[in-house]
């Protein structure tokens, strides 16, 4: 009786505790992937690039909302001033313009990126750094002629610097696992489905 309960006695095992690589390792690996991970690239869709770039779109939609639903074209425009010229009105369409070409054009992008492409990863990194400077061209000569008032000006740079620093980041992402993605590619042979983009 007493081997019964000797054999019937469950055993445990201690849990195995599995330690996690400190966060620098991890955004190192996610930038330069290696091993098993490179060739889970080959099956998944670049979300990263793909999700910080739509974040960059709507914070450029965020910005242009807040622009044009804030400020109008001044009354007084002798204080105007943007690359010599003196008259805002035609400014103002210009950057209306300018920003639906760019929506569309960062929408795209992202999309793009998805499949990790190369060329759209530098084309978002181009947009990202044009839209961490812009609110320091039309918005702050608006704001010195007093068409804009100071708060309106710091929430436009708050949104498309955001835009642009998320923009950046998207391209970079595209453009290191992408690279490493078509080392990869090299020495492999090719699938069916494979997420890669020129």
């Amino acid at each position: 009786m007493a081997e019964l309960n000797q054999n019937s006695s469950v055993q445990t095992e201690a849990p195995l505790i599995v330690e996690k690589d400190p966060l620098k390792v991890r955004i190192k690996n996610y930038f330069k992937p290696k091993g098993i991970q490179l060739d889970m690239l080959r099956y998944r869709p670049n979300k990263g690039s793909y999700l910080f770039g739509l974040l960059a779109a709507i914070c450029l939609v965020v910005g242009f909302c807040t622009f044009y639903s804030t400020t109008g074209v001044p009354h007084d425009a002798s204080k105007f001033s943007l690359l010599g010229s003196k008259k805002p009105g035609p400014w103002l369409g210009v950057d209306i313009v300018l920003n639906i070409v760019m929506l569309l054009a960062m929408l795209l992008t992202a999309i793009k990126m998805k499949s990790y492409s190369l060329s759209y990863g530098y084309a978002s990194i181009g947009f990202g750094v044009f839209q961490s400077f812009r609110a320091f061209l039309l918005p702050l000569s608006l704001t010195r002629c007093e068409a804009m008032k100071g708060g309106v000006f710091t929430v436009i740079v708050i949104f498309y610097i955001i835009s642009g620093v998320c923009s950046i980041l998207a391209g970079f992402l595209s453009i290191y696992r992408g690279t490493a993605l078509r080392e990869y590619l090299k020495t492999v042979k090719p699938i069916e489905n494979e997420k890669v983009g020129k």
